[in-house]
């Protein structure tokens, strides 16, 4: 069977390369609302399984099946143990579990049919390569969250997650003063070039280096183990709130990575410690 590397020179697919690059990289971050998240899903999910039905062509029914396993693999806790993986790795990529999302696979039916349905004319070949390399960084790269790159100046070792509440700005406040969590609230500058026109973390609308609000909670204890500081802030949205975890402190330590090796080992006792001993204790 003849390879249909001209699909990828569609313009149906080009269409959904444009728009899944666009929406990753420029309208989360001006926006970051349901309808650019599931926007991403919906465009992948097109164009995805065309781009490798596209180069193993014999393989297109397995290619779907894999990319609606891969999904819902992605999308669930049980990917949560990869993802914790990559953070030890300093590897910017994370998610929240949202199984809304998981109605994005109603389109790969679509796709499979515009594959087999659609004939594909011949077309200058020599724009397969490049389109096929900006599909394959468009898949990789795709965007951090916008809170992703909040990042306090005294935070120590990064371990960045996002936890859907309940609570209000001030319900969130009197939680932690309930539970007896010693913390300030402060401010920090964050290294984001993006302009954000719409969160109140925001000092101006100009500001491209903007400062954010958030709480360092002061020794926290759970069971047996300690963290001097933790770092978390707090977003509100139109539909849910977001409590986001932006790292924590140890001790004193400058030289970050000369206890890199030994801090790895302990990861998962400050993570449970973050976890269940702050995070779930809030949202009980």
């Amino acid at each position: 069977m003849q390879r249909k590397v001209n699909i990828l020179l569609h313009p149906i697919f080009l269409s959904g390369l444009f728009v899944l690059l666009l929406n990753d990289h420029l309208l989360k971050q001006q926006f970051h609302n349901t309808v650019t998240g599931k926007l991403s899903d919906f465009m992948g999910l097109f164009i995805f399984p065309l781009f490798w039905a596209a180069l193993l062509p014999k393989f297109r029914k397995a290619v779907y099946t894999i990319t609606a396993l891969l999904f819902i693999y992605w999308k669930s806790s049980w990917s949560q143990p990869f993802v914790d993986w990559l953070s030890v790795q300093h590897i910017p990529i994370t998610r929240v579990v949202d199984y809304t999302d998981l109605i994005g696979l109603s389109v790969l039916p679509f796709s499979y049919k515009f594959l087999n349905n659609t004939r594909f004319n011949n077309a200058k070949k020599v724009w397969v390569t490049p389109v096929a390399v900006i599909s394959f960084i468009a898949f990789c790269a795709t965007s951090t969250p916008y809170w992703y790159h909040r990042k306090p100046a005294g935070v120590q070792y990064t371990y960045q997650k996002q936890f859907k509440t309940k609570y209000t700005r001030e319900q969130l406040f009197a939680k932690m003063d309930s539970l007896g969590f010693r913390y300030i609230i402060d401010t920090s500058y964050s290294i984001w070039n993006q302009i954000q026109t719409d969160s109140l973390n925001y000092k101006s609308k100009t500001d491209t280096h903007a400062v954010i609000e958030f709480y360092r909670i002061n020794n926290v204890v759970y069971k047996q183990d300690t963290l001097r500081e933790l770092y978390i802030g707090y977003t509100p949205g139109q539909v849910r709130n977001y409590i986001e975890v932006y790292g924590y402190r140890v001790d004193d330590t400058s030289n970050w990575y000369a206890d890199y090796k030994k801090h790895k080992g302990l990861f998962k006792v400050y993570q449970r410690l973050i976890d269940e001993g702050v995070i779930e204790k809030i949202r009980e």
